[in-house]
């Protein structure tokens, strides 16, 4: 009786995984939050270390070290810590986004759709959430499709605000775990600016994550440009730490 007991008792828990799966399908908003947990699995401030690489005809070029802090309300600062920029800050905020350097008195703003390095921009560093800047709805009809042999459900995210990087994306992700596959990025003229492959996760200091992802702009696909997530954890972040007024001040 008792063995009965158990097995009923796991067959319940996966009925209601299995449920809250259907549930989460039937909502894309639901579906690009889960796929937004690949990335960033920790729900407060987070603090990042990343390496960009890039490549041309498959042989690798430059690499540049980041460090990123980000909170849960779409801020961020980006500090670049390695190579010719080394000391460089950029900030994002409700009010805007702004580049620092050293040994100037005043942050020159820009928008997110600014190069960081290769075909990386800022937006894809300083935001990890697809779901605070973007609505999501099914590209087409719900229905699965086969995408490099796996079954994927397609979504398309319009731009809540001029903040957002792309005015809009069309997100591949898998059917069975809505883990991202591909991500392809469309400007305001509606044209495809750039694409990103994510790797299959992996382990990161006890969590599973997406540590890679490959970027290629759609004019130069001989070009690319790998984000590989070397550290990743909960932060602390202080009252005021993503105003503009900290980032000029600290020189």
């Amino acid at each position: 009786m008792g063995m009965i007991r158990l097995l009923g008792a796991a067959g319940s828990c996966l009925f209601l995984a299995s449920s809250a799966l259907a549930a989460q399908a039937a909502d894309p908003q639901a579906i690009l939050a889960a796929a937004d947990r690949w990335k960033q699995p920790f729900p407060g401030p987070t603090e990042m270390q990343i390496t960009v690489s890039n490549y041309r005809d498959a042989e690798q070029g430059d690499q540049t070290d980041y460090e990123v802090e980000s909170d849960d309300h779409g801020q961020s600062l980006i500090q670049v810590k390695s190579g010719a920029g080394a000391g460089q800050k950029i900030l994002t905020n409700e009010n805007g986004t702004w580049f620092y350097a050293p040994r100037t008195r005043r942050a020159i703003r820009i928008t997110p759709l600014q190069q960081l390095n290769g075909d990386v921009m800022v937006g894809d560093v300083a935001s990890l959430d697809w779901r605070k800047d973007y609505d999501a709805a099914f590209d087409n009809t719900q229905e699965t499709v086969k995408f490099e042999g796996a079954d994927a459900i397609v979504l398309r995210l319009k731009a809540r605000s001029e903040q957002a990087t792309y005015r809009e994306i069309r997100l591949y992700v898998t059917s069975d775990n809505f883990r991202p596959i591909l991500a392809q990025h469309f400007v305001a003229s509606g044209k495809l600016y750039t694409e990103t492959r994510f790797s299959a996760p992996e382990n990161l200091e006890g969590h599973l994550v997406i540590r890679r992802e490959r970027f290629t702009r759609a004019l130069q696909p001989q070009q690319t440009t790998e984000l590989l997530v070397n550290h990743l954890e909960p932060a602390h972040v202080e009252s005021g730490a993503f105003s503009l007024q900290a980032l000029e001040s600290k020189r």
